[in-house]
């Protein structure tokens, strides 16, 4: 969805909660079922199972990252208007049930719309929400790919 006056609406309801961590539960579960469909595939409830938990664990990180970062630039936000600005953001994520190419798609089209959504929980320009969203998923990437040798 790149619709601006749905990521205000969902940005200030809390409400709407609950159905962003669906959005993310739901294209996580698309994601594995893709995956599942590749040749050599693995078996579809263990990677549905990691999918999910991944799925929710990158996305409320990487809702806390992009809040922290929205926050040293100024933005006006907090981590729940986050939460359900990204979470809604993965809809297109929907697409990655299709093997390969459904991924491509979805990740494109997910990026539009995490700088839609980013852009309109801190009232930001387009270029001020497309930083914050870059900063934000390098840090992310940067701890993902750390944390394995910390912990």
């Amino acid at each position: 969805m790149l619709d601006r006056s749905f990521y205000n609406v969902i940005e200030r309801d809390s409400k709407y909660s609950g159905q962003a961590a669906m959005v993310v539960v739901v294209t996580s579960i698309a994601g594995a079922i893709g995956a599942a469909l590749r040749p050599g595939n693995q078996e579809l409830l263990s990677s549905a199972t990691f999918a999910v938990v991944g799925g929710i664990v990158g996305w409320l990180a990487f809702s806390l990252i992009t809040t922290i970062v929205s926050t040293a630039l100024d933005g006006d936000t907090n981590l729940g208007q986050m939460t359900r600005v990204l979470g809604f953001a993965q809809a297109p994520m929907i697409l990655s049930i299709v093997p390969f190419i459904g991924a491509f798609i979805g990740s494109a089209l997910t990026l539009l719309a995490s700088v839609v959504g980013i852009r309109e929980a801190n009232d930001f320009s387009t270029g001020k929400a497309l930083a914050t969203g870059i900063i934000g998923w390098g840090v992310f990437v940067l701890i993902r790919g750390v944390l394995p040798f910390v912990v």
